[in-house]
């Protein structure tokens, strides 16, 4: 009977501790890139506190990043897709799902604020890509583009294949390749050549030209913790990600309402 009781608790105290394995397993932390080139002050920022990026270092799920005036950033994630972000821009890392074993790709990222280019990684089929604005929802189909955030609204300049914008109000558009796309929080346009003209310089300016990548390479080490990652199951990442939260300590930009006489001049 002793023995028997014995094993019983044994069995019980096993059974407690693969639970708790287990549950931390769940929610263990997933890095979803690393910084691969930084200028300047950068900050992340998370429920733990703050503190200033540097090259090499893993990012996470739900940081807030932050360029200060004349820091600038570039995120080299999981999948090979890179994300330049420009001075005085504030974006969150909202979600990073990739396992290219089972073609599972999905990506998002919350711009409060500022300038930033996205250039694609690894081809998935049905891969999604998503930026989130305080305008709308820009689904990003293509390899190269500039994306900007003001009170006025957003701007996306397409380099290559296409960009799906959906408005607040639910209204779509489409800006294909070597169009420049504006968008409110109910509109969306095209711009003409001489806005384009205008809008290609500052991004130029902000972000360097469409070549312009870092050319720090990711050391053995970081490769080989990037595969094992995207090794772990599309359920299992989704699962770490589920319990983390941002801490979202910016507010987005104030979005400008647009006046009767200004919808009315574009009908």
């Amino acid at each position: 009977m002793l023995f028997l009781k014995s094993v019983s608790q044994k069995t019980v105290l096993f059974c407690c501790l693969l639970l708790v394995i287990k549950a931390g397993w769940a929610v263990e932390p997933i890095h979803i890139g690393h910084v691969t080139s930084v200028e300047n002050d950068v900050i992340a920022r998370t429920a733990a506190g703050e503190h200033k990026l540097k090259i090499g270092e893993k990012l996470y799920f739900k940081e807030e990043i932050l360029t200060k005036d004349k820091g600038k950033l570039e995120i080299t994630f999981r999948d090979g897709s890179l994300f330049t972000i420009a001075p005085q821009s504030v974006v969150i890392l909202d979600k990073f799902i990739f396992n290219p074993a089972e073609n599972v790709s999905e990506k998002s990222v919350n711009v409060l604020k500022g300038t930033f280019r996205y250039i694609s990684g690894m081809a998935i089929k049905n891969a999604k890509t998503e930026i989130k604005t305080p305008f709308g929802t820009a689904g990003v189909r293509g390899s190269a583009d500039d994306f900007k955030v003001t009170e006025k609204g957003m701007e996306v300049f397409v380099g290559d294949g296409q960009v799906d914008i959906k408005t607040k109000n639910g209204k779509v558009g489409k800006v294909r390749a070597g169009e420049l796309g504006t968008s409110s929080s109910s509109e969306v346009d095209l711009a003409p050549l001489e806005k384009t003209a205008e809008s290609l310089g500052s991004f130029k300016e902000n972000l360097g030209g469409p070549d312009s990548v870092s050319a720090y390479v990711l050391s053995d080490k970081a490769l080989k913790e990037d595969a094992m990652a995207s090794n772990m199951s599309a359920k299992q990442q989704e699962q770490a990600l589920k319990p983390t939260k941002a801490v979202l300590i910016s507010k987005p930009v104030n979005v400008q309402k647009e006046t009767k006489a200004k919808k009315a001049h574009k009908n």
